[in-house]
């Protein structure tokens, strides 16, 4: 994937809140721990197995402690636990798992995806609407690609996990869990196969900016953050540039094209990219937008 740019943890380098702790998954993680602990959220279920729709919403647990996830159907869910009749009014498990579907991952780590995807999405600050809804799906894509992020232990992840099952229901935080139903079970790629990402702070800067880390000042102070488009190149198609100028307002200032101008290097991260574009925009949503590198 390349090298990290060189930020902590808990620095906001994208189009969020810079109260809100939001980080960037664009780069290597700085630590292989991309899910750290789990919330209170989901605590009270212990280990059972939980049953979704594969629309995201949260249907409910059974009587197993197996710590997996089940797709299914709200039909399927309340007739098998005799709430519409079925079983002769009492809970029938056995035929609640069987015309279900197991996705394959442990229901705290995905949970822990999902709340990383919303952690690193522009949720906290975006209407709840299909553009928000690509964005999150397509940041769980990429999240499976590179296995890698920044976000899972944010503020806004933090609320996630922090958050009931029941009430996440019908909330942006819907779009998270189904998103990453959406990678386990192959379904459209909404980044069109991207594999990083960056947020609004990548556009601030023209093409007269050469340096290849900057300081970005935010409520928590300076922090440094890498420039791609001086230390990989970049080629944004056109739609992709003109929404995301938009998307970004007044702050835009960067080029649509550009070649890597030197070869740059800060501690243990070294590129040789003079001469040479690497990332090509496959997608935008809201502030965001997604990379294939090449």
């Amino acid at each position: 994937m390349g090298k990290n740019i060189l930020a902590d943890n808990n620095s906001v380098l994208d189009s969020r809140d810079p109260n809100d702790s939001t980080s960037v998954i664009s780069r290597e993680a700085v630590t292989d721990n991309v899910l750290g602990s789990g919330g209170s959220g989901d605590s009270k279920s212990g280990k059972k197995n939980a049953f979704y729709t594969k629309e995201g919403e949260f249907l409910g647990y059974d009587d197993k402690n197996e710590d997996k996830v089940y797709i299914s159907t709200k039909g399927n869910y309340e007739y098998s636990l005799g709430i519409t009749g079925g079983s002769d009014n009492n809970p029938n498990y056995d035929s609640l798992r069987k015309y279900s579907t197991e996705i394959g991952i442990s229901n705290t780590e995905f949970i822990l995806r999902a709340a990383t995807a919303y952690g690193e999405s522009t949720a906290y600050k975006s209407q709840m609407t299909e553009e928000l809804k690509y964005e999150i799906f397509a940041i769980a894509m990429v999240n499976s690609r590179n296995e890698k992020a920044y976000g899972h232990n944010n503020d806004q992840a933090i609320l996630f996990k922090n958050t009931s099952p029941e009430k996440r229901n019908n909330t942006k935080k819907q779009y998270a869990i189904a998103g990453v139903i959406n990678v386990l079970k192959k379904g459209e790629d909404y980044s069109n196969g991207a594999t990083m990402w960056d947020g609004q702070e990548q556009s601030f800067y023209p093409d007269t900016e050469v340096r290849g880390w900057v300081d970005l000042k935010t409520s928590r102070g300076n922090i440094s953050i890498e420039l791609h488009m001086n230390t990989m190149g970049w080629d944004i198609k056109d739609e992709h540039f003109q929404k995301w100028k938009e998307s970004v307002g007044s702050k835009f200032l960067a080029p649509k094209t550009r070649i890597s101008p030197d070869n740059y290097s800060k501690g243990k991260t070294k590129y040789n990219n003079k001469g040479k574009i690497r990332l090509f925009s496959t997608a935008v949503y809201n502030k965001t937008i997604f990379w294939v590198e090449k």
